[in-house]
């Protein structure tokens, strides 16, 4: 049983809706209108128009009816709908989803300018019934023409350690949603509001119950209900009737006060925490009861200090090696007080340090994985992004950063964590920050030591200097003409040689993929090979001539592949982290198609059978880039087309040896786009490091602790190239923002990327055999790598400007992958355009082309700049991941 309850919808009163219409440009502003809700309190209105709408889980079962099941102080009836969720095996997605049309009459469209949240409450009952291992996904969107508006998905086994309360002498988890949009993009285009339920894994037959259900202009404060009722709740108005004359139907009822935003980040200055007054664990603690789990002792320990007066979180660690997840938690409500939510939206990224006792890591079977996650109503649970399988071995990353110290004659490891901020999680809507660390099938038993948690504001990694940072506005600065050839991607993955691509690269050749079953295809019409999106017309791509039916909410395609040598034999998935894939579509297409698309993943094959791997939703020209799914615009020949790069986290549970097919499922949701769908570099990316014995460049090490670093926007880059080479070992300082000179350059490039050659035979008039320097300089000289003055001058004390650095880069590039093609004019987008010598130019085109850099938010290149330490090191560390990945 499925309850729902309390669904509210702010609409226009008769007047205000006129008086819109009088003005346009009233329109454009947030006018006053009022909540449409569906509150269930009137017998007489029974269940406010809210019917069946589709569902494997609703098929043969009854309509929704009002019920006073849920009756207590402060509300009376809910919406009960019956669902029976019955396979339970193979994760097979069963649905249950009801509708109703906000004006109250069918294929009427409603105004949602100004409107921001769809808010409802969901009642599951006692969840300790329900089978083991399942997942229950709640959703809501608005239809007629479809938009999903959020889509979550809750462990069945999480949601039993959720709080119970018992109405009515039952027992009932309540999922309260606050799911955000955009009104005011959204305007007179939907008439139909959904909530969608659906399970996985899971057997249940009976009702659920909805409330509360609501679109706001602001969200509300949440009060959960008890045994007595609703605690301090506010005084009800009668209901009143909707005015006959008008189609906005307005309904009356109870609504908690809406919250306050909260100010106290609105100085752009960064939250930290970091546990430099003894005692003081700044508000961190348990999060709720039983949550240390796999730790105990949770207190203030200066362990770590070197003065011995700075501090840290400490807790003691038992991992079970038994156990793949075998997690405790620590969390801070970051608000004036508990529960309360705060505002995120100054704030880019979390960073915080773990510490482990390192002769005790560096021993220990299994690795450790960090979570982070933000908690609180009304927006419940979201991760904010995690890591798993650290180990001794784990290579530096973006994200992860590895080091030791030594305090005492004790030995630590540091792994510094980097989470970006999603915008999707800055909303005000939840207000605990919790920090989750799991031992996955490790046996680490030690202290843990959590220290330096930083919610870093935007543009706050950014030092002083007025040098604005590539590497952070890469983002923002994809242009209609990127190529496809790009190094960007949405997620800092390694490639290495143990990766398993298909990138359709030989003609005619899908690679083993093809339609899955018979009938699989659905909305394609067929399934073939193309060059249609490859910028030298050799390469190619797999191609979907689809067809998707406007009125149907689920009308997909599926094409998959057999991993192993024969079909039916099973794969080993355990090396595998992430799936990958572009996929390309039409751009005029997309943009102009109703609805929108969606993709998921599956693994399939005997024994284990079907699991999916991941999916998304609503996909359209309006969908925000986030972790899983970046959209970008390429341009091919003279045609545009919309890229969208998908990663999919293969969960630990499924990589294993059970299946051997893996499926790709594009669907359209109420989608009429008719045209191409091209799928190209299908990846399984390994989780082992990156093989760098068959290019010559050195193995990542420890990286270089410099002191000068810790703010500033290239920090990680910093790091990871000085791990790469001694030639960082000499100093602590590493002034990122001074000017880098031609010798410094030329010495980080042949050792970081590893480039021998003779030093025999060369003689420079200003550099004397004798310098630190003469090595790399002769080699890069012989390499042809720089050429000097023509009159055997180097100037290695002149600061180099950035068209000398990226002609050296290119020439590197070149030298050790072969030749870059150029496909087309990239350079004149940009406004100083102008000031690129002309014998940088072919090398600015090649550095354009395969994303070697990207240009500023000012639409500059900024060619004559002299180039900073910190740019250096960013640059040097992307022609390290591309020669990688080539």
């Amino acid at each position: 049983m499925i309850l729902i309850d309390n669904v509210r919808i702010k609409c226009i009163s008769q007047n205000s809706e006129q008086g819109a219409s009088q003005n346009p440009e009233q329109e454009q502003t947030v006018i006053s209108k009022e909540d449409v809700v569906f509150d269930f309190e009137d017998p007489e209105k029974g269940t406010m128009g809210w019917q069946n709408g589709w569902g494997s889980a609703l098929e043969g079962q009854p309509q929704p009816q009002r019920t006073e099941d849920l009756k207590i102080s402060g509300n009376s009836g809910s919406l009960k709908i019956f669902p029976n969720y019955k396979i339970g095996t193979d994760w097979t997605w069963e649905e249950a989803a009801v509708q109703v049309w906000i004006y109250g009459q069918q294929d009427t469209k409603f105004d949602l300018t100004g409107y921001k949240y769809v808010e409802y409450d969901v009642y599951i009952p006692d969840p300790t019934q329900w089978l083991d291992g399942g997942k229950i996904t709640i959703g809501s969107a608005f239809n007629s023409d479809w938009f999903e508006i959020k889509t979550v998905g809750y462990m069945i086994e999480d949601i039993k350690s959720y709080p119970i309360v018992t109405i009515n002498g039952k027992r009932y988890t309540v999922i309260h949603r606050s799911d955000a949009f955009n009104g005011n993009n959204l305007g007179r285009n939907h008439g139909q509001l959904v909530i969608r339920i659906a399970c996985q894994n899971a057997i249940y037959k009976g009702p659920i119950y909805l409330d509360n259900i609501s679109i706001r202009q602001n969200p509300t404060a949440y009060v959960p209900p008890t045994s007595e009722g609703y605690d301090n709740p506010a005084s009800q108005t009668s209901c009143s009737t909707s005015n006959t004359s008008s189609s906005t139907i307005i309904y009356w009822q109870w609504v908690a006060p809406t919250v306050t935003q909260q100010s106290n980040q609105e100085n752009n200055t960064n939250i930290v925490f970091d546990f430099s007054k003894q005692d003081d664990l700044m508000g961190f603690k348990e999060p709720w009861s039983g949550a240390l789990k796999s730790a105990k002792n949770l207190r203030w320990s200066n362990d770590i200090s070197e003065n011995g007066l700075d501090g840290a979180i400490k807790l003691d660690a038992a991992f079970d090696p038994n156990n793949g997840w075998h997690d405790f938690n620590v969390g801070k409500w970051l608000g004036p007080t508990e529960g309360s939510p705060v505002d995120l939206k100054n704030f880019e990224q979390l960073e915080f340090d773990v510490i482990v006792d390192k002769l005790l890591f560096e021993k220990s079977a299994g690795g450790i994985a960090i979570k982070a996650a933000l908690n609180g109503d009304p927006g419940g649970w979201a991760d904010i992004d995690e890591e798993f399988n650290i180990t001794k071995d784990t290579t530096s990353s973006s994200k992860v950063v590895l080091s030791s110290f030594k305090i005492k004659d004790k030995e630590y490891t540091k792994i510094h964590v980097t989470f970006k901020l999603k915008e999707s999680l800055k909303t005000n809507t939840r207000g605990q920050l919790v920090i989750q660390i799991a031992g996955q099938n490790s046996n680490y038993t030690g202290p843990i030591y959590i220290d330096n948690v930083i919610l870093v504001v935007s543009g706050g990694k950014i030092s002083t200097s007025t040098q604005q940072n590539e590497t952070q506005q890469a983002s923002d600065q994809k242009t209609a003409t990127e190529q496809k050839s790009t190094v960007s991607s949405s997620q800092p993955v390694s490639v290495n040689k143990n990766d398993k691509v298909f990138d359709f690269s030989n003609k005619n050749d899908l690679m083993g993929f093809k339609e899955p079953w018979s009938g699989a295809l659905k909305a394609a019409k067929s399934i073939g090979w193309s060059s249609d999106v490859s910028t030298d017309g050799k390469n190619g791509a797999l191609k979907l001539d689809v067809k998707f039916d406007p009125n149907n909410g689920w009308h997909d395609t599926n094409i998959g592949v057999w991993l192993g040598t024969k079909e039916g034999e099973v794969f080993d998935f355990s090396p595998y982290k992430v799936v990958q894939f572009e996929m390309y579509l039409p751009k005029a297409l997309f943009e102009k198609a109703s609805g929108s698309l969606a993709v998921k993943v599956a693994l399939n094959g005997e024994p284990g059978g079907w699991a999916d791997v991941g999916e998304v939703f609503g996909i359209d020209k309006n969908k925000q880039n986030d972790d899983v799914v970046t959209l970008t615009t390429v341009k091919v020949g003279a045609n545009e087309y919309v890229k969208v790069l998908v990663n999919f986290t293969i969960k630990q549970e499924l990589r294993n040896n059970k299946r051997g097919q893996i499926i790709l499922q594009i669907a359209g949701q109420n989608s009429n786009y008719e045209g191409p769908i091209y799928i190209d570099n299908f990846k399984l990316i390994s989780d082992s490091k990156p093989n760098t014995q068959d290019t010559g460049i050195p193995q990542p090490k420890t990286p270089v602790e410099f002191k000068d670093i810790s703010k500033h926007w290239a920090k990680n880059e910093i790091l990871f190239v000085s791990s790469l080479s001694n030639v960082f070992r000499t100093t602590e300082m590493f002034e990122p923002d001074k000017k880098i000179r031609r010798s410094e350059m030329i010495d980080w490039l042949v050792n970081c990327l590893g480039i021998n050659g003779s030093i025999s035979d060369v003689r420079f008039n200003d550099v004397s055999k004798l310098s630190k320097y003469y090595n790399s300089i002769a080699i890069a000289y012989n390499k042809g790598l720089i050429k000097g003055d023509g009159k055997g001058n180097i100037k290695p004390n002149d600061a180099m400007t950035r068209e000398q650095v990226i002609v050296v880069l290119i020439r590197t590039i070149e030298l050790l992958k072969g030749k870059i093609n150029i496909n087309e004019n990239k350079i004149a987008q940009f406004q100083d355009a102008n000031l690129v010598s002309e014998w940088a130019k072919e090398s600015f085109e090649k550095a354009l082309q395969i994303g070697l850099i990207s240009g500023y938010r000012d639409n500059t290149i900024r060619p004559q700049n002299a180039c900073s330490r910190a740019e250096a090191a960013a640059l040097i560390y992307r022609v390290y991941n591309y020669i990688l990945q080539k």
